[in-house]
């Protein structure tokens, strides 16, 4: 599974930027990271395509109690 995803920096260029699936976890990661969302440091971490073309994660995430 690869993305292509465009991104603008600071100086208002377009770059266009491809993310393997290690990448797309990465960056789910960051997300969830950035919006406090807790997630399981040792289970498996994934992503795929469904049969109607979306990304699906499969990321444990940790209960707060």
């Amino acid at each position: 599974l690869e993305v292509s995803v465009s991104i603008q920096t600071a100086e208002g260029q377009q770059i266009s930027l491809p993310l393997n699936e290690d990448l797309l976890v990465a960056a789910f990661i960051g997300f969830c990271s950035w919006k406090k969302i807790m997630i399981s440091r040792q289970a498996t971490k994934s992503v795929m395509k469904t049969d109607q073309g979306k990304i699906s994660f499969d990321i444990t995430l940790q209960a707060a109690i």
